[in-house]
């Protein structure tokens, strides 16, 4: 069979499959290696990022951490004194004293974890206190009034009844200790 004894429909589609082949061919062997390549890229793109976003989250742990670090050196400098590492059961007895000079009805008192630092410990602790706002006042002075730095971190009031003066006091105090006071 020759071409010339095809008519000219076949002869059409002929010339319209020998183009279609030759596209689906040239898309075969020369774009779709390139696009399973650029799909691959895409994605090494996309985890290089991930790792970027956790490297600059990271960094800026450390540079808050270099500032929080940096804040308690200028106050140590300023003569703030701190706890001595592994003092956290002073902290625990001075402000149960605390509360109880202020008035306030110690419900418990637990310490939590502490937060190990490079260069300093935190030493929290969570109290919950009965009382009203003046007793409230009078522990936050009788706090401030420790001989060592300690922060109050969160302070939550609720109220037992909707009329009555009687408050419950959730804080966390946190204690401040440099790690090379005590060592």
């Amino acid at each position: 069979m020759e071409i010339r004894e095809l008519t000219t429909r076949e002869k059409k589609l002929l010339i319209i499959l020998m183009v279609v082949s030759i596209v689906a061919g040239t898309y075969h062997f020369f774009y779709a290696p390139q696009w399973e390549e650029r799909a691959e890229l895409e994605a090494k793109l996309e985890e290089s990022l991930q790792d970027l976003e956790l490297s600059s989250f990271e960094l800026r742990q450390v540079r808050l951490l270099r500032e929080e670090i940096e804040q308690l050196e200028g106050l140590q400098g300023e003569g703030v004194k701190f706890l001595e590492v592994g003092e956290r059961n002073r902290v625990i007895v001075d402000l149960d004293e605390a509360a109880l000079a202020a008035g306030a009805e110690l419900l418990s008192i637990s310490p939590a974890v502490n937060r190990e630092e490079e260069e300093y410990i935190q030493y929290p602790i969570n109290l919950v206190l009965n009382g009203d706002y003046s007793n409230l006042l009078d522990f936050i002075k009788e706090v401030s009034s420790f001989d060592y730095l300690v922060q109050i971190n969160n302070l939550d009031i609720s109220s037992l009844a909707a009329l009555s003066r009687e408050l419950n006091f959730e804080i966390e105090i946190l204690g401040y200790a440099f790690k090379g006071e005590g060592d």
